[in-house]
C-alpha cells in the first residue's frame, strides 16, 4: 500500500513538472498566482483517486482549469472515474468535472478584473482533452473488465463443477463396485461365524475377525467417498445470498430446530460465485452438525457482510437430546479447506456450552490469481507491462493534444504588434496624458497580460486604475515582459516595466 502511494506521488510531482516545462516552452502560457500551492493540491488529489475516484477528479478538475499544467492529473483521474465508477454516478462526475473546468478558467480571469473568451475558451479545451477524452477511454476499459471478470468467474466456476463432477463420478464408482462387495464379505463372514459357531467353535473367533474387518472396510470406504464427495445442488445467482440463507434457516426450523438468522450489512448478489457458495455450507453443515449433535437445540447464525469479506458465526446453545449418530469428522476438514482456498479462515469449537463455527471469507474470492486464470505472477507481469505501455501513450496522447491546444490559444493576440498604431519618437506616453490619448499610442488593455501580472506585478499607486497593453516586444526565454500604465484621476501617475514567469518553477 505505502508502495502505490509512493509510486503515485512520485508519478504525480514527474508528470506535473514535464508539463510545467513544456507548456512553459510557450513563452506566453502563464501559471496563476499560488502556482506552487495550486501543484502539490494536484499530487495530493491524485494520491486521493483510488479511494475517492470521485472527489479527486472533482478537485483535479477544479486546479486544470486555473492551471493547464495539471491537465494530465486530471486526465488519469477522470479516466480512473470511467474505469471504476457505475451507473449514474460515472455521467455525472464526468460532466461536472468538465463545467468546473471551465468555471475556473473563466473565474481566473474575472479574478483579474478582465474578460474575454480565451481563459474559458482554454477551459473548455482542456475539458474536452483532459476530462471528457480519458474518462470514455475508461468507461470503454472498465466495460472491458468487467466482461473479462465474468468471464474468468464462469470459465472458474465450469473448471470446479467439472472437478467435482469427475470426483462424484469415481465415488459413485467405488460405491457401487466396492461398497457391494464388501457388503457380500460382511455377509458371508456373518452366517460363517454363526455357522461355526457348533460345528467348529475354534473357528468363531477368526470368522468373526473377518466380519468385523470388513465392518471396518466399509467405514473407511465411507470416509474415503465423504472425501471425494458426491456434487451437491449447484451453485445459482441466489446461492449464499440473504435469501439463499433465510431458506436453509427456515428448512431446519420446519424440522423442529429453533434457529434465527441475522444479518448485518448488504446482500451478497454481487460477489463471486465461490465466495457465495462457500457461505453457503459452511451455514449448510453447521446446521447439520447441530441436528446430528444437539438435536432441538437453539441455534443463531449471524451474517456479517462489509466492503472486504463476509463473517458468519453459528452457534448452537448444546441440545437437551441425544445425538443421532457420530458421523465421520470429515465436514468441518472439508470446510475449512473450502474457506482457505479462497484466502478466509475458519473456526469451531465449545463455545457457551455449545458449539460455535466462526468463518470469515475475503469477497474477492481467491487468494493470488484467479482460479482457472493460470500462469501464476509471471503472467501477471506479463499482462501489467502492455497495460503500463498503453497507458503511457495514451497519457502523451493527451500531452500533445493538450499543447497544440494551448498553442492556438497563446498564439491568438486579438491586437498582435501588426495591429498597433505606430509610435512615433515624439509620440511616447509621457505622465500627464489622458487614457484615450495612452490607449491611442499603446493600443487597449489586453486580458492575458493583465491576468499573468495578476500577483506578481509592483504595488499599484493608491486608488488607480491601471492599463496592460501588450508591449510589443519578444519575450525572453522563461519569461513575460508587461508594460502597465496607472491611472489617477483621468491622468497617467506612471508607468511601470516588470516581467513574469511564464511557467511553474
Amino acid at each position: 500500500m505505502l508502495v502505490r502511494v509512493f509510486a503515485d506521488g512520485v508519478f504525480g510531482v514527474v508528470t506535473l513538472g514535464a508539463t510545467a516545462v513544456a507548456v512553459g516552452m510557450l513563452g506566453s502560457v502563464v501559471a496563476p498566482p499560488h502556482a506552487v500551492q495550486l501543484g502539490v493540491l494536484a499530487v495530493a488529489l491524485l494520491l486521493l483517486r483510488r479511494p475517492w475516484p470521485g472527489a479527486a477528479l472533482v478537485g483535479l478538475a477544479t486546479v486544470a482549469g486555473a492551471m493547464p499544467h495539471a491537465a494530465l492529473l486530471a486526465a488519469v483521474g477522470a479516466y480512473e472515474v470511467g474505469r471504476r465508477l457505475r451507473g449514474l454516478a460515472r455521467p455525472a462526475v464526468l460532466l461536472g468535472a468538465c463545467a468546473l473546468t471551465v468555471v475556473a478558467a473563466w473565474q481566473w480571469l474575472w479574478l483579474a478584473e478582465a474578460g474575454g473568451w480565451r481563459a474559458p475558451g482554454t477551459g473548455l479545451m482542456v475539458a474536452l482533452i483532459a476530462v471528457a477524452g480519458p474518462g470514455l477511454v475508461g468507461t470503454t476499459v472498465g466495460q472491458q473488465e468487467q466482461v473479462v471478470q465474468a468471464l474468468r468467474e464462469q470459465n472458474a466456476a465450469a473448471e470446479g463443477e467439472a472437478r467435482l463432477a469427475e470426483r462424484s463420478r469415481i465415488a459413485a464408482e467405488m460405491h457401487d463396485l466396492l461398497g457391494h462387495r464388501l457388503s457380500l464379505i460382511s455377509l458371508y463372514a456373518g452366517g460363517l461365524e454363526l455357522g461355526v459357531a457348533k460345528a467348529s467353535p475354534e473357528l468363531k473367533e477368526e470368522a468373526g475377525q473377518l466380519r468385523r474387518t470388513a465392518g471396518t472396510a466399509m467405514d473407511e470406504l465411507r470416509d474415503v467417498l465423504g472425501v471425494l464427495g458426491p456434487v451437491r445442488d449447484g451453485a445459482t445467482d441466489a446461492t449464499g445470498t440473504r435469501a439463499d440463507l433465510q431458506a436453509l434457516v427456515d428448512d431446519s426450523a420446519a424440522a423442529s430446530q429453533r434457529v434465527t438468522l441475522a444479518w448485518s450489512g448488504p446482500d451478497l448478489a454481487g460477489v463471486p460465485v465461490r465466495v457465495r457458495r462457500a457461505l453457503h455450507r459452511v451455514v449448510r453443515e453447521a446446521l447439520t452438525n447441530a441436528h446430528r449433535y444437539a438435536p432441538g437445540a437453539a441455534v443463531t447464525v449471524a451474517v456479517e457482510a462489509g466492503a472486504a469479506s463476509v463473517a458468519v458465526r453459528i452457534v448452537n446453545a448444546g441440545g437437551s437430546g441425544e445425538p443421532l449418530d457420530g458421523g465421520t469428522g470429515r465436514g468441518l476438514v472439508q470446510l475449512r479447506e473450502r474457506v482457505e482456498v479462497l484466502g478466509g479462515s475458519l473456526e469451531c469449537g465449545p463455545a457457551d456450552g455449545g458449539f460455535a463455527v466462526a468463518a470469515r471469507i475475503p469477497l474477492g474470492g481467491v487468494r493470488g490469481a484467479v482460479v482457472g486464470a493460470g500462469g501464476g505472477p509471471v503472467r501477471d507481469v506479463l499482462t501489467l507491462l502492455p497495460r503500463l505501455a498503453a497507458g503511457a501513450v495514451g497519457l502523451a496522447s493527451v500531452g500533445a493534444l493538450l499543447l497544440v491546444g494551448l498553442v492556438g490559444a497563446a498564439t491568438y493576440v486579438p491586437a498582435g504588434p501588426g495591429e498597433r498604431p505606430v509610435v512615433p519618437e515624439d509620440g511616447r506616453p509621457r505622465l500627464g496624458m489622458g487614457r484615450a490619448e495612452v490607449e491611442a499610442v499603446v493600443g487597449p488593455d489586453e486580458p492575458s497580460y493583465r491576468a499573468a501580472a495578476m500577483g506578481r506585478e509592483p504595488a499599484r499607486p493608491r486608488g488607480a486604475e491601471c492599463l496592460y497593453p501588450y508591449p510589443g516586444r519578444d519575450a525572453a526565454v522563461g519569461r513575460l515582459p508587461v508594460v502597465r500604465y496607472c491611472f489617477g484621476g483621468g491622468r497617467l501617475v506612471e508607468i511601470a516595466r516588470f516581467s513574469v514567469p511564464t511557467s511553474v518553477r
